[in-house]
């Protein structure tokens, strides 16, 4: 069973990254991995 604050995360980073990606900013963007994101 997955804890529900590790679920509530990767909702909000998936979230973040589809807001970015959809963004004008977006075709300019490089997403590189998650080993970054595993300290947010």
């Amino acid at each position: 069973m997955v804890a529900i604050h590790l679920l509530e995360k990767d909702v909000c980073v998936v979230c973040t990254l589809q807001a970015l990606f959809s963004s004008k900013l977006g075709e300019h963007l490089v997403y590189k991995g998650g080993t970054s994101l595993s300290k947010a």
